[in-house]
């Protein structure tokens, strides 16, 4: 709030400086200290961040400027000093709680009353008025409607403070419900995974078998998805690197597979959005199980490299392993299919090489993520 009151203060103070200079009104030095103090906490603010100090030295040498005003400039009118006044008050108010901003609220409207009271006919007669205007009956009634614009602010804020917390202690209830969700989600498709595991062991069938075993792995990919909304603090979007590193955890110790995988992740994409990561993630499920299946038996050590990179509209989505596959893909096989149906339904292509290993080079459209600036590169 304080940042956005000074940029917007220094246009208004900029236009009055200017409006005083060319009618040649005196008022144009508290306009100019006015104004040199919004720069001052603009750039301070910029270089600390410490909005207690800023914001404690522009009530005082708000309050400052408003009592030279009315003390100091002689054609200064009274009705602007004072609504300047009360918007140093109000600024307090906001800032720093009702006390502080009763407090100023008082210090300005009673210098105000002070200037009034000690003022001679002369002194009046500058301002516009005269002695008969200024009696006990005027000044009473001016302390009156600050201390009942004190009450008002402060009822104005309290009320705030309870709407915030009714919002706070919903949105609570509501990000423990959505948590309750993803759990019992997570624990269905385990259930899911689990009957399906039962019915493959008492098939004999070798190939009936592992189709069962690919959709158990497909299930417990999307299980995972809701196990890290249950632990994850932004129900909104999931993090992709920690999902894969958990994806390639969970497929090699589902498969039994002892090799030892390099996994790197270099992606501008920190976060995926929740109406993505579905297909998303069975992608890398079909990718990841075809590189630990057919690709890295027999290596010490085997890689997976995955870099994201957000290119206009598009996103590039690059996986490659370094195996030797020695059951080639099917072009018409289900896993196939699957990786093309999922490709379209993120609005994207893709292309497959097999030089030095296995390659995928997908173009997605860039409208169907989540995006953070953040450039997170990791090796496992």
């Amino acid at each position: 709030m304080l940042w956005h009151v000074s940029l917007g203060l220094i246009g208004v103070f900029t236009v009055l400086f200017g409006i005083h200079i060319y009618f040649q009104d005196s008022n144009w030095s508290t306009s100019l200290a006015a104004l040199a103090v919004s720069i001052m906490n603009i750039l301070v603010l910029q270089q600390t961040r410490k909005f207690w100090m800023v914001g404690v030295w522009s009530v005082v040498l708000g309050t400052m400027i408003c009592q030279a005003s009315i003390y100091i400039i002689d054609d200064s009118h009274l009705i602007t000093d004072t609504m300047w006044c009360i918007l140093v008050s109000f600024f307090t108010f906001f800032l720093f709680g009702s006390l502080r901003g009763s407090i100023v609220l008082l210090l300005n409207l009673g210098g105000l009353v002070c200037y009034l009271m000690l003022s001679d006919e002369k002194m009046l007669s500058t301002k516009g008025l005269t002695s008969e205007q200024v009696d006990m009956r005027m000044l009473v009634n001016v302390l009156y409607v600050a201390l009942a614009l004190s009450f008002i602010i402060h009822k104005m804020i309290e009320n705030n403070k309870e709407v915030i917390s009714r919002y706070e202690l919903q949105t609570k209830q509501n990000d423990i419900l959505l948590k309750e969700i993803h759990h019992r989600v997570k624990n269905n498709l385990q259930i899911v995974s689990s009957l399906l595991k039962l019915q493959a062991a008492q098939n004999t069938n070798s190939g009936v078998s592992e189709q069962f075993n690919e959709a158990i792995s497909r299930v417990r990919s999307m299980a995972l998805i809701h196990e890290k909304m249950y632990i994850n603090e932004d129900f909104s979007a999931l993090d992709v690197q920690s999902y894969v590193i958990a994806l390639v955890e969970d497929i090699t110790q589902s498969m039994e597979s002892d090799c030892k995988i390099d996994l790197r992740i270099d992606a501008e994409m920190q976060k995926v959005d929740i109406k993505s990561i579905v297909p998303l993630s069975l992608i890398f499920n079909e990718l990841i199980t075809n590189s630990v299946r057919h690709g890295f038996e027999g290596l010490e050590k085997a890689t997976i490299e995955i870099n994201i990179e957000r290119a206009g509209d598009k996103v590039l989505l690059y996986y490659s392993d370094n195996g030797t596959w020695k059951v080639p893909t099917r072009n018409n096989g289900f896993g196939v299919e699957l990786i093309n149906t999922l490709t379209e339904q993120l609005h994207g292509r893709y292309e497959r090489t097999t030089e030095g290993g296995t390659h995928y080079r997908f173009v997605l459209d860039a409208d169907q993520f989540f995006f953070t600036p953040m450039m997170r590169s990791r090796t496992r």
